[in-house]
């Protein structure tokens, strides 16, 4: 090979090393990134398969890293609080357990903003509560909310957030190319593997920002709908976190059940908690241990039940809330305790007598033991749990509390047939089915209680009578 022709393929690989670390920067950072709990403080525990993540578990496995791996930083993408359907009850708990998590930046996403007056007066009355959000995109710059700054940073790194949905498009500047000039005063010269970005948007707005080369990190919110009810398919296909693969873009797991790795945490291999939390017998001992959480190139830790053997640093916060919760649900109960005296339900104590043969199928089932699963978990004063449990949680008249209406608890024929003190009045025959059997089992048992659920297999369970 003449020496003309080895320097122009030496010149040649040298620019494509060029290209490809422009277009795909060294990930100096070492991070833990999360978020996305979407007011689930704690997972349901219907299912071992759906029963991950959850506030204690979350804050017993960052614990867990940090004293492993001093040097990471945690980044919080977001959508925490509740829907805003939902109760504020759960906000300032959610809120100062963000905090409490102590993130680098925790991106101020669309549940945030839709609760800004509750963050502002958490803020006002105990601002150490209130996590450091970053909101990166306001318009114009005096509609920024008062918890968020510009920009967060720490040692060897920086960090923007940007969010944008259609409801808040008043407040939200999309990208273009006067939003890219802003970030690229706030960003200085500090070195592109040390720039972060958490995103949260359409992915034309994410192609944009890539195209742009600002920045050496960028992760993602998760873009499923705010009201997708949470299963277990992101453990059981993984790749679906990917949302950008050149250059990367992962995305967090949906109601804090995993976090994703970067930077040299991706290679670092872990042992399983258990083997932290519980000493050797001695030099003979031949226990064996879980499956690890993390083997090396591992791109998520998800937050298993495992973790739940330790004491959390968040075990303060998840008391105070359970207390608040009983409380809550307790002084719900006295406001429904009127509206026993006028209840349409019978209860199934008196289906029975003209019913032997249905009342027996229905003893045997799971359905007449449903209070019971609520009890051993001390779950039987929580909203969210009690109304798969029992007759006419939500309804006029119907279950109100273990004392005040034990005749509805469980599972039990009224929640398929619908109230039937009527119909024990005066029993004419007639179609008993209240709506879709499908419907009915599938409002409980959806992918996040039962994601084995198949309705064939169960109905097979609880059949009887003409409907069997």
């Amino acid at each position: 090979m003449s020496e003309t022709l080895f320097h122009r393929l030496l010149v040649l690989l040298w620019g494509l090393a060029l290209l490809g670390f422009w277009t795909q920067p060294a990930v100096a950072i070492d991070y833990l990134a999360y978020g996305e709990l979407r007011g689930h403080l704690e997972p349901c525990g219907c299912s071992p398969e759906t029963d991950l993540g959850g506030i204690r578990r979350l804050g017993i496995v960052l614990s867990r890293e940090r004293s492993l791996h001093p040097q990471l930083v945690a980044f919080d993408l977001g959508n925490d609080l509740p829907l805003p359907a939902e109760a504020e009850l759960k906000t300032p708990f959610l809120i100062a357990a963000s905090a409490q998590f102590k993130p680098g930046a925790v991106l101020m996403n669309q549940l945030e903003l839709q609760r800004l007056g509750e963050i502002d007066a958490l803020r006002h009355l105990r601002p150490l509560d209130v996590p450091p959000y970053v909101l990166s995109n306001a318009l114009p710059l005096s509609s920024r909310p008062f918890a968020a700054n510009n920009l967060r940073s720490g040692k060897d790194w920086v960090a923007l957030g940007y969010t944008y949905v259609p409801e808040f498009k008043s407040r939200l500047q999309k990208v273009g190319p006067g939003l890219l000039k802003h970030w690229q005063s706030l960003l200085g010269y500090t070195p592109i593997e040390q720039r972060v970005l958490l995103f949260s948007g359409p992915s034309e707005d994410l192609g944009a920002i890539v195209d742009a080369k600002l920045f050496g990190v960028i992760i993602s919110a998760n873009p499923a709908p705010l009201q997708t009810v949470i299963g277990a398919e992101e453990r059981q296909f993984p790749n679906r976190l990917l949302r950008r693969k050149v250059p990367e873009v992962l995305t967090a797991p949906l109601g804090g059940q995993g976090m994703l790795r970067g930077g040299a945490l991706r290679f670092a291999e872990a042992k399983p908690i258990a083997d932290y939390l519980k000493p050797k017998e001695g030099p003979g001992d031949k226990s064996t241990t879980a499956e690890p959480w993390l083997k090396p190139a591992t791109l998520v830790t998800w937050i298993t039940p495992e973790a739940s053997e330790a004491e959390s640093p968040l075990k303060g916060i998840y008391e105070a809330y359970t207390q608040a919760s009983q409380t809550a649900f307790r002084g719900q109960s006295q406001q429904r305790l009127k509206d026993l005296k006028s209840s349409p339900y019978a209860g199934a104590q008196a289906c029975q007598a003209c019913h032997p043969q249905q009342a027996k199928v229905y003893a045997q089932t799971k359905h007449a033991m449903a209070m019971h699963t609520l009890e051993i978990r001390g779950k039987q004063e929580d909203a969210d749990c009690v109304a798969c449990h029992v007759v006419g949680a939500k309804e006029r008249g119907g279950y109100v509390s273990l004392m005040d209406s034990p005749s509805l608890v469980n599972v039990q024929c009224e929640n398929c047939h619908g109230p039937r003190l009527a119909h024990t009045k005066n029993p004419i025959p007639k179609s008993t089915l209240q709506a879709d059997p499908r419907q009915v089992c599938q409002s409980c048992h959806n992918r996040q209680h039962s994601p084995k659920f198949d309705f064939a297999t169960y109905w097979q369970r609880i059949a009887h009578g003409k409907n069997q």
